[in-house]
């Protein structure tokens, strides 16, 4: 998901048109609203490839140009990389470029983004670089995945694969920025004990090249699901830090309890938060704000066939 500078909120999502599986039949989709998510215009499918798998939307909204680039894959284990844009709030889109052969290194098959919002560099080093956070797993038999960055620096024209997280079990990744400029990954932790599962965090201080070995955040439980990491302000933290927000299903037994929490020190610490599904099933998620700093969330929500995706909106107070 991603809000334009005039309150434009763009919200992607697979449109699995075979059923509920990651696999088979699968659209890129989206829905717009114009004033801030009370109403919805008609879904627009933004990528159709006939009966192929199209998933993990990553959108990322460069304000300077009022366009939305989005970074998207085609099919599991040999993944194909693709790249659109759209110069109108999301009401048309370019066709989709191959970008495979410019990211995905030698020796990789699965090389997917996201899913979630990619970000814009505001800060040195590397201000207006483009980021988006992913995961990689190599050919090899019994290959662990391990989460990723890919880059563009000429505001999404080419693109470049970043660096590895140096840790192995980590998956689905988001990506945003502290107050020094260095980036901070928010990791999907694999792991079969229940009492070890926990968002994990990577820092990168030279705009995604290389990657610390992963920190288990103890006060951010998660089932090993998806979740979303987004800087809210900068520099309007304690001491001059950045604001960031979080969301995740905060329990580790199930995906219950999505949880959206703010940090007002650069990630080091988190606020108890608001959860917004409670014992109903939450689980995928996204973040992004308004013109006025209201907080915006779309996240799946609901049991397997009947479940769906809802938007709900906060304020910053709401989370401490």
């Amino acid at each position: 998901m991603v809000i334009t500078k005039h309150d434009v909120v763009l919200a992607f999502c697979e449109g699995r048109v075979d059923g509920r599986e990651d696999t088979g039949n699968i659209d890129i989709v989206l829905r717009r609203s114009g004033d801030r998510g009370n109403t919805w215009q008609d879904l627009l499918v933004i990528y159709d490839d006939k009966d192929a798998t199209c998933h993990n939307p990553c959108p990322i909204y460069l304000p300077d140009k009022n366009r939305v680039v989005m970074v998207m894959n085609k099919s599991y284990g040999n993944s194909k990389i693709l790249v659109t844009y759209s110069d109108n709030e999301g009401q048309t889109w370019s066709t989709p470029r191959d970008i495979t052969n410019t990211v995905r290194p030698a020796g990789v098959g699965r090389y997917t983004q996201g899913p979630c919002h990619g970000i814009v560099k505001q800060l040195e080093p590397n201000k207006g670089r483009l980021v988006v956070a992913g995961y990689q797993k190599a050919n090899d038999e019994g290959a662990e995945f391990y989460a990723n960055a890919m880059y563009s620096d000429d505001n999404g024209e080419t693109w470049h694969h970043g660096g590895t997280v140096p840790t192995p079990k980590t998956n689905e990744s988001s990506v945003c920025e502290l107050s020094d400029g260095s980036l901070l990954m928010s990791i999907r932790m694999e792991s079969d004990n229940e009492a070890d599962r926990y968002r994990g965090h990577s820092i990168s201080y030279d705009g995604g090249i290389n990657w610390t070995p992963v920190q288990l955040m103890k006060d951010l439980p998660d089932p090993g699901c998806q979740g979303s990491i987004y800087t809210y302000s900068y520099g309007g933290g304690e001491n001059g830090k950045n604001v960031l927000l979080t969301c995740n299903p905060a329990w580790q037994a199930r995906r219950l309890h999505n949880t959206l929490r703010a940090s007002y020190d650069d990630g080091a610490t988190w606020t108890k938060g608001f959860d917004y599904t409670g014992e109903e099933v939450g689980g995928y998620c996204d973040i992004a704000a308004f013109s006025d700093g209201e907080i915006a969330v779309l996240s799946e929500y609901g049991y397997l066939n009947n479940g769906g995706i809802i938007f709900r909106k906060f304020k910053l107070s709401d989370l401490n």
